[in-house]
């Protein structure tokens, strides 16, 4: 994995743009190398840097952010496209998502969402806030994903692992030993994954359930 991501944001107002870069660039790993008030200044920039990542909002003068997301990625594939916006319209996530972006969230969530979301998604994982997952469906070349599948995309591989094995009536311990880590490490993954998810242990056994997983 590289040490330093490029980002390249995509905001009309400048106060928003200012607050980003000092948030993103506390963080070593990623650089904010442009951004840009409009669509075709963003898609100018992204011909011209590649970023690694396109913070892009979706309400834009002119064109929005959700009609350039297809041309974004014809430009530069590898580029991973993170919607930041105030709108929680269902539709709009799920425009965003057959587009190919990697990920939504909301402004006002950005202080504690936006780094994590980052992360996710430059492993190649989808990052939604769990409380927009609501009921989407992504088609793909004629395939659809349910709500549940999506939920689940938002867990990291990790945190999937642990969540199986939770669901199964291991103790952190023993799921410790199983995949090498310390009890605290699994409590952490733990935690993390039925706050992503939004469930209780009973809840997650359904949703493995429903998924086919328990097997695994």
């Amino acid at each position: 994995m590289k040490d330093v991501f490029t980002i390249l944001i995509v905001d009309d107002h400048n106060i928003v743009v200012s607050g980003l870069r000092m948030l993103i660039e506390i963080h070593k790993m990623f650089k904010v190398v442009a951004d840009a008030n409009n669509a075709t200044d963003a898609i100018d920039l992204t011909q011209k840097f590649k970023p690694d990542i396109i913070i892009l909002d979706i309400s834009l003068p002119g064109i929005s952010g959700l009609d350039i997301i297809s041309r974004l990625k014809q430009i530069s594939n590898e580029s991973k496209i993170l919607i930041l916006t105030m709108h929680e319209n269902q539709i709009y996530i799920q425009k965003a998502l057959e587009e190919g972006a990697s990920g939504y969230i909301l402004k006002h969530a950005a202080d504690e969402d936006l780094i994590y979301a980052l992360k996710t998604i430059i492993k190649g994982e989808i990052y939604i806030q769990p409380h927009l997952v609501g009921k989407i469906y992504i088609k793909k070349k004629q395939s659809y994903k349910t709500r549940d599948e999506i939920i689940w995309e938002t867990l990291s591989e990790r945190e999937k692992e642990v969540a199986i094995l939770v669901a199964k009536g291991f103790t952190n311990k023993e799921i410790g030993e199983k995949l090498f880590l310390s009890e605290k490490t699994v409590a952490t993954y733990r935690m993390r994954a039925l706050a992503k998810l939004e469930m209780d242990k009973t809840k997650l056994l359904n949703l493995i359930i429903k998924l086919n997983l328990l097997e695994m």
